[in-house]
């Protein structure tokens, strides 16, 4: 079981950003098909490797949903959820540039509403 700093440190040693992370995990990631070797990141299967079994817990945003666009990945292996944020616009898609990995845990919270 790794930490989430040692799992953080292993992603950025094998140059996975968080726009990688979140193609690999929602299986939308084809770095074979880069035709400039330089545009090529790691493949699918180093980053598998290095997270383990994951599940992915909550999606918010993109289409038809506003701009800001989030992933919750939970590693199974390592007992670690991890969460992106990133930018969604609908004639660009989602936009990584700013975007880093963060630790999360899941939190119950109890709401009142009154209809």
């Amino acid at each position: 079981m790794k930490t989430y700093r040692k799992l953080i440190k292993e992603l950025e040693e094998a140059n996975v950003t968080p726009q990688i992370f979140c193609e690999v995990v929602q299986d939308n990631y084809y770095p074979e098909d880069e035709e400039d070797e330089d545009e090529k990141g790691p493949s699918k299967e180093a980053v598998q490797k290095i997270i383990g079994k994951y599940e992915i817990k909550e999606e918010k945003g993109g289409e038809g949903e506003g701009e800001h666009w989030s992933l919750v990945v939970f590693l199974k292996e390592h007992d670690v959820y991890i969460r992106v944020d990133a930018y969604y616009q609908s004639y660009e898609g989602t936009d990584f540039s700013d975007s880093d990995f963060e630790e999360v845990k899941p939190k119950t919270k109890t709401v009142t509403v009154y209809e």
